[in-house]
């Protein structure tokens, strides 16, 4: 799949003529497709037959381009990828904290356990 991020439409125009594959099959972009966006990346790969827009965007998008997609018989979807910024903490030291303080642990003997700031878990257990 190809992936094209921008940060304006006339940015994203030039990033699809530049950077999009023409054997492209699904593409990803960031932006909330128009009929010129989405007719520059039709030109551009003929071939596309999936188009993939963060959630929140295609919530936004009008129905009128959704249904002139499937005319011509290319799907968009909505991603699942994750939004927001990336967790630091992974899950299975975040359950530890909570294991531990199950325990009996205090909070100063789960963060030399585990290696995360007294803050921080203070925060979880906090946040329970």
């Amino acid at each position: 799949m190809d992936t094209i991020r921008a940060k304006n439409r006339t940015e994203l125009l030039r990033k699809i003529q530049s950077e999009l594959n023409p054997s492209a099959k699904e593409v990803y972009i960031d932006m909330r497709p128009s009929i010129q966006i989405i007719v520059s990346i039709l030109n551009k790969a003929p071939s596309v037959k999936l188009i993939q827009i963060p959630r929140s965007l295609y919530e936004e998008t009008p129905r009128k381009i959704k249904n002139a997609l499937n005319k011509v018989g290319v799907k968009l979807i909505s991603s699942n990828r994750p939004q927001g910024r990336p967790r630091t903490r992974s899950k299975e030291k975040i359950d530890s904290v909570f294991k531990l303080a199950k325990e009996g642990k205090t909070a100063k003997m789960i963060s030399i356990k585990t290696g995360l700031p007294l803050r921080t878990v203070y925060y979880y257990l906090k946040k329970g």
